[in-house]
């Protein structure tokens, strides 16, 4: 029996198969390679992601212990500027103490020095050169001749210029008993010897109660005497002695324009 030779139908078919598949293996190939490259992409990104991403980790982890480090400095920062707070506040109020002690001391000094002035008494108004160069002699034979032989029955105990011991209160009460003093053309008044300081505080009164004629003088601690119709007044501050010359101003005013009134 004959076998039958294949058809060329079937070997168009044959052929067109092996074609197919032939196609479909190269598509498979191309697909197998293209996504062979997506999955290295892939791992490539994610080995650069966990490289960043390590990175990323390291410099928290560094920035951390800055911050860590910058706290502590700043916590350490904070009890020295504490501790320097409190040093100042000490010296503050040592600086307090002491001022305040220097000037006790101060006033105690001055009260002291004053306590030693307040047996002196101080002339003003002597001409420069008056003594002519022996102060002491002078003041021994000018004093009893101002105030009268009669107050000095003995010599007046002068220690140095300008400061009298033993008879202060003498001096004193006899130069109120005169009023006017005068050395040739020159008026001189004797006030107490106080300090700089105490004097200045009744400066800008003393020419006032000049000008108005009223005796005055200085007495230790800071009071200013003033002697008028008979009377002895006291007064504590400059202010006060103000008051007393407007009154005395005003006074003195009102009796004027009433004399004019009865002319």
């Amino acid at each position: 029996m004959k076998q039958s030779k294949p058809s060329s139908r079937g070997k168009v078919r044959k052929k067109d198969g092996e074609l197919e598949l032939a196609h479909g293996l190269a598509e498979a190939t191309e697909v197998q390679a293209r996504d062979d490259g997506i999955l290295a992409a892939i791992h490539a990104l994610r080995k650069n992601f966990s490289a960043q991403l390590k990175e990323v980790i390291t410099s928290n982890h560094e920035i951390k212990e800055a911050l860590k480090s910058f706290s502590e400095r700043l916590g350490g920062a904070a009890s020295c500027i504490s501790s320097a707070e409190d040093q100042l506040n000490n010296l503050a109020s040592v600086s307090a103490t002491t001022q305040r002690k220097m000037l006790a001391l101060a006033r105690s000094m001055e009260t002291l020095e004053n306590r030693q002035r307040c047996l002196n008494v101080r002339p003003v108004g002597l001409p420069e050169n008056a003594e002519r160069g022996d102060l002491v002699s002078f003041l021994n034979r000018w004093l009893p001749d101002l105030l009268g032989k009669e107050s000095f029955p003995t010599p007046p105990s002068i220690d140095q210029a300008f400061r009298w011991l033993a008879d202060r209160d003498r001096v004193m009460k006899s130069a109120r008993k005169k009023k006017t003093l005068q050395f040739v053309e020159n008026r001189v008044m004797l006030f107490p010897d106080l300090s700089a300081e105490i004097q200045q505080q009744f400066d800008h009164v003393k020419t006032r109660l000049h000008n108005l004629d009223i005796e005055f003088g200085s007495q230790f601690p800071a009071k200013m005497r003033i002697y008028h119709k008979g009377k002895m007044l006291t007064f504590l501050t400059p202010s006060d002695v103000e008051v007393f010359i407007r009154e005395i101003e005003t006074e003195r005013s009102q009796t004027e324009r009433d004399g004019d009134v009865s002319e």
